[in-house]
């Protein structure tokens, strides 16, 4: 026994319409799947293009860099009465600029020594050793012209004995 369906008949621009529907000339482009939570994969998409790429933190070797500018001038004092040393610079004073400010005809004599203050790998101002504390309104006048020179802001000093 052979069973047959009746026959429809459809017309010409039924076929092409069913033709096109069934398969698609061009491959429709699939949609990327939603991430499980909506909010926060459209959060970070949008907040991508606010984000600022944070500086690294700072390292003994960025901090040495950062005092650079006041090195150079150290380097460069056309006199020679500051020094450079590992992790700061010595102050000298010479006959005619003398803390006591009167012409004292001596070799150029060590009044201070400047170290960074270091609080982990961060430099968070300057050690100052004077080797008589009165010198320390000469030497402070000093550090302030040299780091005006570098064009950097002075850090806080400490006085250490």
């Amino acid at each position: 026994m052979v069973v047959t369906a009746p026959i429809e008949f459809i017309s010409l621009s039924n076929a092409r319409k069913l033709r096109g529907s069934l398969r698609p000339l061009v491959e429709q482009p699939k949609a990327p799947p939603e991430p499980e939570d909506n909010y926060s994969g459209r959060f970070h998409a949008r907040m991508q293009a606010y984000a600022r790429a944070l500086p690294p933190a700072p390292s003994y070797a960025s901090e040495h860099m950062r005092m650079k500018p006041v090195m150079d001038k150290v380097r460069a004092d056309p006199q020679g009465l500051l020094r450079p040393i590992s992790a700061g610079f010595k102050v000298f004073c010479s006959p005619e600029d003398h803390p006591d400010g009167e012409y004292a005809p001596k070799p150029p004599a060590l009044v201070a020594t400047v170290h960074w203050r270091w609080a982990d790998e961060t430099i968070t101002g300057l050690d100052i050793r004077l080797d008589n504390p009165a010198d320390i309104g000469w030497v402070n006048a000093k550090i302030r012209k040299l780091f005006a020179q570098a064009d950097m802001d002075m850090p806080a000093y400490y006085i250490n004995p």
